[in-house]
């Protein structure tokens, strides 16, 4: 069994940084086309989507409110 990490994402200022843009994690899973629990789960850090991930940073989310997997860490 792999062990999964607990991430260090800064849920409060990810959702500060949402309500200032006007973002809602509806609005969100309604573009990508992908569950309201997926992207309320990699925001608060039980899930690590990747897709939601990206989504997020490429909307201007501070990347150290993420805590984002190593995986996309290198690809930045």
């Amino acid at each position: 069994m792999i062990a999964k990490r607990k991430t260090e994402r800064n849920t409060r200022e990810i959702w500060v940084w949402m309500i200032r843009s006007g973002m809602r994690p509806a609005r969100i899973a309604e573009a990508m086309g992908v569950s309201l629990a997926l992207v309320s789960d990699t925001i608060s850090g039980r899930k690590n989507n990747r897709r939601v991930l990206r989504y997020l940073m490429d909307a201007g989310c501070p990347k150290e409110h993420l805590d984002l997997p190593e995986d996309l860490r290198d690809a930045i």
